[in-house]
């Protein structure tokens, strides 16, 4: 090898300064320090030796001239003299001349001892062809190195593999090599084949480039299939090191049984092959994770393949991953300084990297040579992520099955989350004219694998034995009430399955949400189809005499009154009115909440059903006369009720009340909780040591008695001091004497070390400064 084999300018500023530590750890036989890009003060890094300690500058200036390094390299000097090492040492990937190193020694004199404390590119580079054990350290540098490339393309290429590594290793600087690649290299080296699948966008055919290139360093033939498994059986040679790898090995769009039959055999036979070669063959392949389980449910073959998988994953991606994924591809884009400011500012990158739909694929979007310079970036950054339908439509318009986009579609209804049992019954009305129910049931099943895994995820709560499914990511979930609002006919139809009153108030938040001001007759079609599903609903509780949820329904009712002008609404909600009174009068008890939320929301519908209103008033107030009350909480009802009807005190009504809150004042209240509910249900004034062990695990129960307490007690205009003055005492000790358990201790750990990266993030992001100098 020569020394310009290895290329520096792939290393970000970070990543050059561990590769330079690891020279001087190598060369000197020392441990060293690093420290954070950014704020630094001086020092990139530090060792410290009985003779005194050495500082160890870095500086990636890969691009720029020496007068720039220089200009650079000044504003240094301030700072080393306050700190006043024993030896200062100067690293920068920029070349330099023999005059070039005397002047920077010049500058740090007498830290800086000699020319040989100067180090340029060529020095680098010497020592790195010397040393290829430290080079190996660093994937990038030795994967995107001259000799390597040259002894890539010195293999027999197939077909356009050499423009496929060319591309590789252009694109391998911008990757963060992760424990997935070791995860996978394991695979590999244990059984030879691995299938990468995973969400679009996530990165499995730039891990897949990345192991192609490593196997190339190494010596193993890169071969590319690019439609034909057949081709491979006419390449492969057990003589030689060889690596293959296929890409969208299914392809793009959802499995075509007929198709692919054959594709499957041949597959599995070449699979075979391969193992038989004993790890001189390696066989890489990418597919999305929908169209595996797709090719799965369609071929016993294609079900074979799953041992052969690894599923990529964000969801457990640490911040520093998805940290050092977007600093590296805006270290190698084109980005100018004012961008790099926008990105630094108010912490701009911590909005990227805490998204909720963070994707590699947007990441590489938004850092392309046209976009990186918009003039709002950071704002078109985070619109991207917030709007990453043209990953998902592409995806949704031709990659699944008609049945698979129902679900997808339906799940919407149920706020994103339902049970296997619901959604097929949704899914049964939407398919009505379908007469075969257990050909429907067996493509529900069918679909339900293919979206696993990739728009969906399956849980199973303990506490729930019903399965259940959810959109696995936030922007599917996005894009798919986009999706909604936008086709009439869709809605229509959502419109026809909808069977409980949850998914009536869902499909009205999805809809009126997207538009800017509903007014129904913007919107007959849809207008028509929610007003039909409200009276469907309707029809179920006068029918069964079922009282569930009435009280939301009712509430739903009334708070879209003003929007949905359509037919005899009003009649309805009135009717519907009454049939929660006649619930109350006969359980007054049982639902006298459900009647206080209804009168809660009837506040500013009192002129339009005036009658039914003042109906249920009496009715409450004769509840409230008649009841029992037994403790001092049982007042709250009251309270509420006063509050939400705004009606004043009568005396004659409130004075007996008043007098019987007195009595148990004066009585006094016993505290003691139920092991097997974990309530507080009395309190007494004498709070022992017995009572703290009690209540203790209960603390915030008996700090919401005590806000009930004055809540009420100022509402009858009651001295509460006698009361609340010993809880209040109590709670002041138990916190004096609160030791953190050690989940809180965790808790504050957790929180310590959040704020921790997130500093260092802060200075990694500074470094980019050093990006254009």
């Amino acid at each position: 090898m020569n020394m310009a084999d290895y290329d520096l300018g792939c290393l970000s500023s970070h990543e050059f300064e561990l590769l330079v530590c690891d020279i001087f750890q190598k060369k000197w036989n020392v441990t060293l320090e690093t420290f954070k890009e950014g704020r630094d003060n001086g020092i990139d890094i530090r060792g410290c030796f009985k003779s005194g300690t050495t500082i160890i500058q870095c500086k990636h200036y890969f691009k720029s001239s020496v007068s720039k390094l220089k200009s650079n390299l000044k504003k240094e000097v301030e700072k080393i003299e306050k700190i006043k090492p024993n030896e200062y040492i100067v690293v920068a990937s920029t070349g330099l001349t023999p005059g070039n190193k005397t002047e920077i020694k010049d500058l740090f004199e007498p830290y800086c001892q000699s020319e040989s404390d100067v180090f340029g590119r060529e020095d680098i580079l010497n020592y790195l062809r010397n040393n290829e054990d430290i080079v190996k350290k660093h994937p990038k540098l030795w994967f995107t190195s001259s000799a390597v490339f040259e002894n890539i393309l010195n293999k027999d290429i197939y077909n356009d593999t050499d423009i496929d590594i060319e591309n590789f290793i252009e694109f391998l600087p911008k990757m963060v090599i992760t424990e997935e690649f070791q995860k996978v290299e394991k695979i590999l080296e244990e059984d030879s084949v691995c299938i990468i699948s995973g969400e679009p966008g996530i990165g499995k055919s730039t891990l897949m480039k990345a192991l192609v290139v490593k196997y190339s360093a190494n010596g193993y033939q890169p071969i590319k299939i690019s439609n034909n498994i057949k081709d491979a059986f006419k390449i492969i040679d057990r003589g030689k090191k060889q690596v293959f790898y296929y890409d969208d090995f299914l392809g793009t769009t959802y499995y075509n049984i007929n198709a692919g039959k054959n594709e499957d055999k041949s597959i599995e036979s070449f699979v075979k092959a391969i193992k038989r070669y004993k790890g001189n063959i390696k066989f890489i392949l990418t597919t999305r994770e929908y169209i595996l389980n797709q090719a799965q449910q369609k071929s016993d073959v294609a079900e074979r393949f799953g041992d052969l998988e690894y599923i990529i994953s964000l969801k457990n991606a640490s911040k520093t991953i998805k940290a050092q994924i977007l600093y590296n591809h805006l270290w190698h884009s084109e980005i100018k300084d004012e961008n790099i400011e926008q990105i630094i500012k108010d912490e701009n990158y911590l909005k990227i990297i805490n998204h909720r739909n963070f994707n590699p694929r947007v990441i590489e979007t938004m850092t392309d040579s046209i976009l990186v310079n918009s003039s709002n970036f950071v704002d078109s950054f985070l619109y991207n992520l917030e709007y990453p339908e043209k990953i998902w439509s592409r995806v949704f318009g031709s990659c699944i099955s008609d049945y698979s986009k129902t679900i997808l579609v339906l799940l919407g209804i149920f706020e994103g989350e339902a049970s296997i049992n619901a959604i097929f019954e949704c899914f049964k009305y939407y398919y009505y004219s379908e007469d075969d129910l257990i050909k429907l049931k067996e493509a529900f099943n069918n679909s339900l694998k293919e979206l696993d895994g990739t728009f969906t995820s399956s849980i199973t709560y303990h506490w729930d034995y019903d399965k259940k499914i959810r959109y696995k990511n936030p922007s599917v979930e996005d894009f798919i009430y986009n999706k909604v609002y936008a086709d009439d006919f869709l809605l229509e139809r959502i419109c026809d399955c909808i069977s409980d009153v949850n998914q009536i108030i869902e499909i009205w938040d999805i809809f009126v949400s997207q538009t800017q001001a509903f007014n129904s007759e913007d919107y007959p079609r849809f207008s028509n189809s929610y007003f039909l599903a409200i009276k469907r609903i309707g029809k179920k509780y006068i029918e069964s005499g079922i009282n569930d949820n009435l009280a939301t329904f009712t509430i739903h009712l009334l708070s879209i009154n003003g929007q949905l002008k359509i037919g005899n609404i009003s009649q309805y909600t009135n009717d519907i009115l009454k049939m929660n009174l006649n619930k109350f009068k006969c359980k007054r008890g049982f639902y006298y909440r459900d009647l206080t939320s209804v009168l809660k929301e009837l506040n500013g519908h009192e002129d339009e059903y005036k009658q039914i209103y003042y109906e249920m008033v009496n009715e409450a107030k004769i509840f409230l006369q008649s009841e029992n009350y037994s403790f001092i909480t049982d007042f709250t009802k009251i309270v509420e009720f006063y509050k939400i009807t705004g009606l004043n005190l009568e005396g004659t009504f409130i004075e007996p009340l008043k007098l019987q809150l007195e009595q148990i004042i004066q009585e006094g209240i016993i505290i003691e909780t139920d092991p097997d509910s974990c309530e507080i249900q009395f309190f007494c004034y004498d709070l022992d040591s017995k009572c703290h062990e009690q209540v203790g695990s209960e603390i915030s129960e008996l700090e919401k008695l005590n806000r009930e307490i004055i809540h009420i007690t100022d509402f009858f205009e009651i001295d509460n001091f006698k009361l609340s003055y010993p809880i209040e005492e109590y709670l002041e000790k138990y916190y004096s004497d609160y030791e953190p358990d050690e989940d809180r201790y965790e808790d504050y750990l957790l929180e310590r070390d959040l704020i921790q990266e997130e500093s260092e993030f802060q200075e990694m992001f500074e470094g980019l400064h050093e990006k254009n100098c």
